[in-house]
């Protein structure tokens, strides 16, 4: 009874303990989702409303693409980071014209880019967000390891915790049972003693009555 008590106890607190990691990490992805896309779109931003005809440079920004595009909607000029091909410039650009709205997300091979794409001016900024998509799942996978460590390590506290709840209760339990068993015993042995008293009375209708006297006397003391 009190070992199954242990593991009830057990289980709630483990299940109340599931619940609020759960929420955390649900709250942390959520909230990383959301501070990486308004990242994004203040990175697009600031890509896009830069102009080359002000003299100024585009903007420094790891992973940003700036495409410039001429009257056919090829590609005319474009500034991207070391190591971006022209190839994959050309398919990044065309993949972005394809899409419906001005402002979104595609995948190309193992590349991830978001894009904004200004129609009236012919201008296109990409970003790739690949290294950022991998770190975002990395903190995640890092993060449920550590709920799964913490879980593991909270379930030996709460087993602790739980047989030294339940250890006074089952000491209690005892002590009442022993007391128990003790008093019907006491009160066995006197029972026993004065059915036997009576039965002797009983069975006997003529006995002598000093020693009848003495058997109630005995009843009585008992």
């Amino acid at each position: 009874m009190f070992r199954k008590l242990k593991w009830k106890l057990v289980r709630f607190n483990m299940a109340l303990l599931s619940l609020v990691f759960i929420a955390i990490f649900a709250v942390t992805a959520v909230l990383m989702n959301a501070a990486n896309e308004q990242q994004t779109q203040m990175t697009l931003n600031a890509a896009l409303h830069m102009r080359d005809d002000g003299g100024r440079q585009p903007p420094p920004v790891m992973g940003a693409i700036r495409v410039i595009l001429d009257e056919q909607q090829e590609v005319a000029t474009f500034s991207a980071p070391p190591g971006v091909s022209a190839e994959l410039v050309q398919q990044a650009t065309e993949m972005a014209q394809e899409q419906e709205q001005e402002r979104g997300n595609f995948s190309l091979d193992t590349y991830h880019f978001s894009y904004a794409f200004d129609r009236e001016h012919a201008h296109l900024v990409l970003l790739d967000q690949t290294g950022s998509i991998a770190t975002q799942r990395n903190i995640l996978l890092i993060l449920f390891g550590v709920t799964i460590l913490s879980l593991l390590l909270l379930f030996g506290l709460s087993t602790l915790f739980a047989t030294r709840t339940v250890r006074p209760v089952k000491e209690a339990f005892d002590r009442q049972k022993n007391f128990v068993a003790d008093a019907s015993h006491e009160l066995k042995t006197p029972l026993t003693s004065i059915r036997l008293l009576s039965d002797s009375i009983l069975q006997d209708p003529g006995m002598d009555p000093e020693l009848t006297r003495e058997f109630v006397t005995d009843i009585g003391r008992e």
